[in-house]
């Protein structure tokens, strides 16, 4: 008996067929799978890192408004104390104690004394012998 077809001979069986098909199609989904869950982790691993960076800038935004507000606060008692130190000033009483102090002028029939303290001085020594004794007598004692 002579073979006619050998083609048909060397044909996998319909059983071998669909388990290669089946072998395929699992490689082919797990590799699908794996892909996407490398991308969903990259995904949560980008939305924690964003979710930091926010918390931080609140952080940081909350501190800069805090300082502001304390900073504002010393600006208004600073406006407050130099309105009233205007309205003083503008005072007839306040111009003269101004006058008085700073300027030294005085009224028509007022005298002005004034007392002049002078700091008590010292001789510095005169020769390169006397100033080098003078500083360092305490440690050749």
């Amino acid at each position: 008996m002579a073979m006619k077809d050998i083609s048909t001979i060397k044909k996998k069986s319909l059983k071998e067929e669909t388990v290669d098909k089946q072998k395929s199609r699992r490689t082919q989904w797990k590799f699908y799978h794996s892909f996407f869950t490398c991308v969903l982790i990259g995904c949560v691993a980008q939305l924690a890192a964003s979710a930091g960076i926010n918390l931080a800038k609140t952080v940081s935004h909350k501190s800069k408004i805090m300082i502001s507000k304390k900073l504002r606060d010393e600006a208004k008692k600073e406006n407050d104390k130099l309105k009233k130190e205007l309205k003083e000033f503008n005072s007839q009483n306040k111009a003269e104690a101004i006058a008085r102090n700073k300027f030294k002028m005085v009224g028509k029939d007022e005298y002005l004394i004034i007392y002049k303290e002078e700091a008590p001085q010292t001789e510095t020594p005169q020769g390169f012998k006397e100033r080098f004794l003078a500083k360092y007598s305490d440690i050749l004692k």
